[in-house]
């Protein structure tokens, strides 16, 4: 009878029999457990649900300092990624300190900061195998299914409704977000916007040959099902992420170029014919993509965006401060909207408007190293 664990001490997907790989997966699940219950709690937007989740990532910091006194993998070596963040996270204190005028929504934002850091953190150390990284996939999907039957369910609607999110009482939503999917989230382009981030690994994972064709099969399913969620948000930006994701795909999944040119040619042509028809021929989609070009609609995004390169010319050094984008816009001359913006609904030029250029500069070049 064949033993399930082999000569040199594996367990087939669970890796080193070993008390350091036993606390390395409490370590994946736990965050996989923090990134489910952040996505079905509107994103963790909401101070309720950051307080019910700051438990969870002391449990995390916990397993991962028991992981490094019990592995005993030599040698033991941490990721030097996350230190490279650690300039703009002090940065980001000092505005909180001494530039924004709003120091508590300062500190909001700081403790994001801070939790995406532990993530980074955990992912460069803990996650080094591809049985760790496909659970974390797999976890991450799971409450990617609730949301799309949430958003469908709210497009037939004549009240949208969410699901509570770590509330004793029910949750209803903007009016303004009326027969638009918003998933588990609060609005519809959050919604949009975490479908897009799953998108990548299950369009690869349907585009390489390598892969069981079941497996792939699935994948093409689930890529269906995140097209039409992200087309049911109406979030006509998110339809162009996609289209353009699709053509950038097909150069990770293939070496030949003849193969990488037609799949991204003709994967973008057929989203972008897609979406053009859709929009043209369904009544749904085009009362939406009128709504999107209305000043209501999509087209606000370029009244902040001009709002926040104004900001950026005014204060190039330190910004406004950290979670100050709300106050300066309202204090501004320039423009003025019905409902105050949160942010100028582009990270980027929120970067840019609160911390200035050093903010951005400590922040994107760190990224910009890691993608190279």
């Amino acid at each position: 009878m064949a033993s399930i664990v082999d000569k040199h001490g594996n367990i087939a997907v669970y890796g080193r029999l070993s008390w350091g790989n036993f606390v390395d997966w409490l370590v994946t699940l736990c965050l996989g457990f923090i990134i489910f219950l952040t996505t079905v709690s509107l994103g963790g937007v909401r101070p309720d649900t950051q307080l019910a989740l700051l438990p969870l990532f002391a449990i995390l910091l916990t397993l991962h300092g028991i992981w490094l006194a019990v592995d005993n993998a030599s040698p033991k070596r941490l990721s030097h990624i996350p230190f490279l963040f650690v300039p703009a996270l002090l940065w980001m204190l000092c505005s909180v300190y001494w530039f924004s005028p709003v120091p508590w929504r300062g500190w909001y934002e700081m403790i994001y900061a801070l939790q995406a850091f532990i993530v980074l953190w955990v992912l460069s150390n803990n996650v080094r195998t591809r049985a760790h990284l496909w659970s974390l996939i797999i976890m991450s999907l799971a409450p990617a299914t609730v949301a799309i039957a949430n958003g469908f369910y709210q497009v037939s609607q004549e009240r949208p409704h969410i699901f509570g999110a770590m509330t004793d009482y029910g949750l209803e939503l903007n009016p303004d977000f009326l027969q638009r999917a918003t998933g588990v989230f609060a609005d519809p382009n959050s919604f949009a916007a975490f479908l897009l981030i799953l998108l990548p690994s299950l369009l690869i994972m349907a585009s390489v040959t390598r892969l069981p064709k079941i497996l792939r099969g699935l994948a093409v399913y689930v890529v269906l099902m995140f097209f039409v969620g992200i087309a049911l948000t109406q979030s006509y930006w998110a339809s162009a992420a996609v289209v353009i994701l699709v053509a950038i795909v097909p150069w990770l999944c293939f070496r030949g170029l003849k193969a990488r040119l037609f799949c991204s040619c003709l994967g973008a042509s057929a989203m972008a014919l897609t979406l053009t028809a859709m929009v043209i021929f369904h009544p749904f989609f085009k009362n939406g993509f009128e709504r999107a070009q209305s000043d209501e609609g999509e087209v606000v995004r370029l009244v902040l965006w001009r709002e926040a390169l104004h900001l950026v010319a005014e204060n190039p050094i330190t910004g406004v401060g950290a979670g100050a984008y709300r106050v300066a816009f309202e204090q501004s001359p320039r423009v003025s909207l019905a409902d105050s913006p949160e942010t100028p609904h582009n990270d980027y030029l929120l970067v840019l408007s609160q911390l200035g250029l050093p903010g951005v500069a400590l922040f994107g070049i760190p990224c910009l190293y890691v993608f190279l």
